[in-house]
């Protein structure tokens, strides 16, 4: 996968951000989603965010394309029980969905401490916010939205 499929991806995201800080999901479907909300909005841009992390080692590159399917995928799931990206968990968000499509992924992916590490952030933090992304998912990353549409999304975006 090249750099213009990663500032493609990118630039699909920032066009699923919506610019209203508004939290009223913070319970979701019965589940408490408060710690995937930071309190105020991320100091750096998503678009930094995202390729910082790609071009870090904790995203292999042979695994990009599938990790980028994947994150839509799950970002698409999300959609449809009412949970869109904005300015207070998109960062957050996209960490674990990240996160997780490389643990799919991967044969040997990195664990939550490196990314904690990674990230700057208390692995305490990372396994609240893995946890509360997968019970939205019902412990399911395979059942999502159709692997067509998936792919319908991808193509429009590279």
């Amino acid at each position: 996968m090249s750099v213009l499929n990663v500032t493609a991806f990118c630039k699909y995201i920032e066009n699923n951000i919506i610019h209203d800080n508004n939290t009223n999901f913070i319970i979701a479907d019965g589940i408490d989603i408060s710690k995937l909300i930071s309190p105020k909005p991320s100091a750096i841009s998503i678009t930094a965010f995202i390729n910082d992390l790609f071009e870090s080692t904790i995203i292999r590159c042979e695994y990009f394309e599938e990790v980028i399917l994947h994150v839509i995928n799950c970002l698409n799931y999300l959609k449809t029980n009412g949970i869109y990206l904005n300015n207070l968990n998109s960062h957050r968000i996209l960490l674990i969905l990240l996160l997780l499509a490389c643990k799919i992924s991967d044969d040997e992916p990195y664990d939550n401490s490196q990314w904690a590490n990674l990230i700057g952030i208390d692995i305490k933090e990372i396994n609240d916010m893995e946890i509360s992304i997968l019970k939205l998912f019902k412990f399911d990353l395979l059942i999502l939205i159709s692997q067509q549409k998936a792919l319908s999304i991808c193509k429009s975006i590279y």
